[in-house]
């Protein structure tokens, strides 16, 4: 049987072996058929690596679960919105400036951008700024109970000091 080796920290170890009844000093006077083996003997069988295969892969699904789950949870929230509606070009891009540096700095990473959806002047003009601001990771229109085309949700890098 071509197995992947799998490997226990000591402290895992024995407390696998305290579980299995195998080098626990309270245990009773009459050894189990486990604790009359050898503990090293033990990690060798192919049964307890089966066993450990199919308990590490379950983790493993119930891991991606929860985090697909986590991702799902938090895809509508933001951390900040931000209404340009009704500025001209120049004023819009100095306010967005000023937004996604308080948000960065107070590690804020989700960020809404309403430009409107008019004639595409002040959308455009947005989604340039972002494109060249090294503080934001990701840009993209916004999900339609978000505000569609008539915005964005700004994903920004995260802060390191």
């Amino acid at each position: 049987m071509n197995r992947k080796k799998f490997e226990l920290d000591p402290e895992e170890r024995d407390i696998f072996l305290r579980e299995m009844g195998m080098g626990c000093d309270d245990t009773p006077n009459t050894p189990s058929p486990a604790q009359t083996q050898n503990p090293d003997d033990f990690f060798h069988n192919e049964f307890f690596y089966s066993a450990l295969s199919e308990l590490a892969q379950k983790k493993h699904e119930i891991d991606d679960d929860k985090e697909k789950r986590a991702q799902r949870r938090h895809k509508g929230i933001v951390d900040g919105v931000l209404d340009l509606h009704g500025f001209k070009r120049g004023a819009a891009l100095v306010r967005l400036d000023e937004f996604i540096g308080g948000n960065w700095l107070r590690k804020r990473h989700r960020l809404r951008v309403i430009h409107g959806k008019g004639s595409g002047v002040l959308r455009d003009a947005v989604r340039e700024f972002l494109q060249h601001d090294d503080r934001v990771q990701s840009c993209q229109q916004a999900p339609i109970r978000l505000g569609g085309s008539g915005a964005l949700i700004v994903t920004l890098k995260t802060y390191l000091k």
